[in-house]
């Protein structure tokens, strides 16, 4: 019974070993995701986006509640179609 179990303890320990080697190669993918895809995607979108979203605040104050929905549906939608297009282009899914 010692003879089985002291094997399969090393190969459970060299495994356990062996997975926690590349987290240095891990954290830098994430790095550069960040750096190189995330934050460009993400800084167009809130520019092209702030404007609006006061536009959309001012006319339901104002109960323009239409003029509202067609800009949300024609111009806001598409900045976040192509935001999203923009991320699934990253290969990062």
């Amino acid at each position: 019974m010692k003879k089985i179990i002291t094997p399969i303890f090393i190969v459970i320990i060299a495994l356990l070993l062996v997975s926690c080697e590349d987290r240095d190669e891990v954290a830098d993918e994430i790095v550069n995701y960040y750096n190189e895809e995330w934050v460009p995607i993400n800084d167009m979108k809130e520019k092209r986006m702030r404007n609006l979203l006061s536009e959309q605040e001012r006319l339901e104050s104002e109960n323009k509640k239409e003029e509202a929905a067609t800009l949300v549906k024609e111009e806001m939608v598409p900045i976040a179609d192509k935001s999203f297009g923009a991320s699934e282009g990253c290969g990062c899914r």
